[in-house]
C-alpha cells in the first residue's frame, strides 16, 4: 500500500517545505510494517475523499481494520510511536539549532571581543597602527550586522520548524480525538 503522507498530515504550502519533507521522511523511515495509524488514517482519508462523513469514515475504516486484528488500543499505541518519531526529530532539530547558534553567533561575539581588545592595544601605537585600527573597526561594525542577520535567519528557521512541527502534532492530536470519539 502506497500511502500519501501529505494527505494524512494535511500538509499545505503555508508550511516550510524543507521541514515538512524532513518530518515526512522521518515518519516514512520509521513506519510500522503492520496495519497501524498511518494505514488506518489513509483509509479514513480515502473514504472522506468519496464524500463520506468523518464519523462514518472512522467507523468504516476501523471495522475493516478489526478484521485483520487491529484494536483501538493498538491504533492509539501506534499514534504514540509516530509522536515519538516526531519528538526525536524535534530533539535533533534543537541540537542542530543550538550548534548553529554556537557556531554562528557565539563565534562572532567572541571575534568582536577579541578585536576590541586588540584595538585597545593598538591605540597605544597610534602612528604605526592607524591603518590597522580602521580595519578592525570596520570588522566590528560589520560583525554586528552579521550577528543580527544570523540571529534573524536562525529565528526564522526555528519558527518555520515549530510551525511545521505544531501542525503535525495538531493533526495527530485531532486524529487521536477522532479515534477516541468515533471508535
Amino acid at each position: 500500500m502506497n500511502i500519501d503522507l501529505n494527505k494524512i498530515f494535511n500538509t499545505n504550502s503555508e508550511l516550510d517545505k524543507k521541514f515538512v519533507d524532513a518530518l515526512l521522511r522521518a515518519v516514512k523511515n520509521n513506519a510500522i510494517k503492520e496495519f497501524d495509524y498511518l494505514k488506518f488514517m489513509f483509509s479514513v482519508k480515502s473514504m472522506q475523499d468519496m464524500n463520506m462523513d468523518i464519523d462514518t469514515s472512522f467507523k468504516s475504516a476501523f471495522a475493516t481494520a478489526q478484521t485483520i486484528g487491529l484494536t483501538k488500543e493498538k491504533l492509539l499505541q501506534t499514534t504514540e510511536h509516530y509522536k515519538n518519531v516526531l519528538n526525536k526529530e524535534r530533539e535533533h532539530f534543537a541540537d542542530a539549532l543550538k550548534n548553529q547558534r554556537t557556531e554562528k553567533i557565539s563565534g562572532k561575539l567572541a571575534e568582536v571581543e577579541e578585536l576590541k581588545k586588540r584595538l585597545v592595544e593598538y591605540e597605544t601605537k597610534i602612528k604605526q597602527m592607524q591603518k590597522e585600527i580602521a580595519l578592525f573597526q570596520k570588522k566590528i561594525e560589520g560583525a554586528d550586522a552579521e550577528i543580527q542577520n544570523e540571529k534573524e535567519k536562525i529565528e526564522t528557521i526555528k519558527n518555520n520548524f515549530v510551525t511545521s512541527f505544531e501542525h503535525f502534532e495538531k493533526v495527530i492530536e485531532e486524529d487521536i480525538n477522532s479515534i477516541k470519539n468515533f471508535i
